[in-house]
């Protein structure tokens, strides 16, 4: 058994060689991926909603971090229609604790 560790992420290939002293054998390489020590957040759900002006629409978004790290949710107007401000979106987002992976309803 080997420990196996990389200071950059990347993908290593590693072949074992044994040797007896009359004869040598070469095992195929196996390939090890190595990703930064701390992967981004995770956010599934549906992307596209068709509603209703002046209606409430319930949003559900499932978050997690593979790390299990803390986060923050801020639910943001990336792009309102022409000639309307962002300011006439509203949200009330429930509150809900952090954890290191749940289900968030908008």
């Amino acid at each position: 058994m080997a420990r196996v560790s990389a200071s950059k992420e990347g993908e290593y290939w590693i072949s074992v060689v044994i040797n007896d002293g009359k004869n040598s054998v070469t095992s195929d390489p196996l390939v090890l991926k190595f990703t930064p020590g701390n992967r981004p957040p995770v956010i599934e759900g549906k992307h596209a909603y068709t509603c209703l002006v002046n209606e409430w629409v319930p949003m559900e978004v499932q978050v997690s971090d593979p790390d299990g790290d803390k986060f923050e949710i801020t639910w943001t107007v990336e792009d309102p229609p022409m000639g309307r401000a962002a300011g006439i979106f509203a949200s009330t987002p429930l509150p809900i604790p952090t954890q290191p992976s749940r289900h968030v309803p908008a």
